[in-house]
């Protein structure tokens, strides 16, 4: 995060995009541009055009250099990608064609600019990078509305990245220039996002989940709620996702006994890398809406073999899953070819016992 006005415009590192798919947001196309570097200000905005809403984007990267490695990657003009192809006009060389966005204020300006009360604050949850392997560790979960009931999902925070380290610790460093400015002691509503000073030099960006208990989004910790040191989110903290991810075991078909153990399944998962010794890894393979869905692993084991093994699951690996799309008569009939029993014949408990216990070391008991 820059620390003054050029954090939202900075001559010739802009760019404006066309094409933008109508069900992307401003993440969506961040999540494009910081492969090339450091975000300083992505918006998508819609322009109606009689009947039909045409969506544009607007990126400014936090300095030229991190602007020529996308004027590097453009293709005739273009970003392609699975699933979109981006028009991107670049301000360097089409600057008469651009209309610089609303300059970010210098921290000194904000006291009298606090963001409204009645617009209440939901960062974004963070994308992996895809058919990357990283580095990973299992954190407090938060819970999140986009989760469907039958879906097993995680909170991952990245760990061992220099390059995610520095971003956030400017952020962080940043935060806390701000809060000695300002006084705290705010109602922050449930489900939403504010500041949360831990101590005189320590402020959070947190989330508030329970009427006594909030989540350190950018840590991976469940607190409880203190009023008198929570203030709202400024805008400028609001351009960067959460560190945290929002995660889902890709291939898994729970069992309908199994959905109601998720969150002692989530207790052992947490526990996988500090009882082995080693990191987690992690390979994301593809997204379903806000969700990262990965596979996990720790050494040569499996997350989702293991939970299969132990009858919690059906799991099908991504290559075998089916990539091309059925016709409504020939799903049907593959729906009802055969009815699947979802009763589990084993007692639940000896399930997270021997999970974990199993001879001679936890990650062997399935073997």
């Amino acid at each position: 995060m820059a620390s003054s006005s050029t954090a939202f415009y900075l001559k010739n590192s802009g760019f404006h995009v066309r094409n933008v798919p109508k069900e992307w947001n401003d993440w969506n196309l961040f999540h494009v541009f910081e492969q090339f570097g450091r975000v300083g200000y992505c918006r998508v905005a819609v322009q109606s055009q009689q009947d039909n809403a045409v969506q544009l984007g607007f990126v400014n990267m936090l300095s030229v250099c991190d602007a020529d490695e996308v004027r590097k990657a453009l293709s005739d003009g273009s970003l392609i990608g699975e699933g979109y192809s981006l028009k991107v006009l670049d301000q360097k060389t089409h600057s008469h064609q651009f209309n610089a966005p609303a300059a970010l204020s210098p921290i000194s300006k904000l006291l009298g600019t606090a963001p409204a009360k009645k617009q209440p604050v939901l960062l974004s949850s963070s994308w992996l990078p895809l058919n990357k392997d990283i580095e990973v560790e299992v954190v407090d979960y938060l819970p999140s509305s986009s989760v469907s009931d039958d879906l097993f999902a995680l909170t991952l925070l990245r760990i061992n990245d220099s390059g995610i380290q520095e971003k956030y610790q400017q952020m962080f460093d940043k935060m806390n220039s701000y809060a000695q400015l300002v006084p705290f002691d705010t109602e922050l509503e449930i489900g939403y996002d504010g500041l949360y000073r831990e101590a005189s030099k320590s402020v959070h960006r947190v989330r508030r989940i329970s009427v006594n208990k909030m989540y350190l989004v950018d840590v991976g910790k469940i607190i409880n709620y203190d009023k008198k040191n929570i203030f709202q989110l400024p805008k400028v903290f609001q351009s960067v996702p959460t560190r945290v991810s929002l995660c889902g075991i890709d291939g898994l078909k729970w069992y309908a006994a199994a959905i109601p153990s998720f969150d002692k399944i989530r207790d052992v998962v947490q526990q996988w890398g500090q009882l082995e010794n080693t990191t987690l890894h992690t390979t994301t393979v593809g997204f379903s809406g806000s969700i990262n869905m990965i596979n996990l692993y720790c050494g040569d084991s499996v997350l989702a073999e293991r939970l299969h093994r132990k009858g919690a699951c059906e799991y099908t690996p991504r290559d075998q899953q089916p990539r091309y799309a059925y016709s409504r008569d020939l799903l049907l009939q593959h729906n009802n070819h055969r009815t699947v029993n979802l009763s589990i014949p084993r007692n639940f408990a000896d399930f997270f016992a021997d999970f974990i216990v199993g001879p001679p070391k936890w990650s062997n008991a399935l073997r």
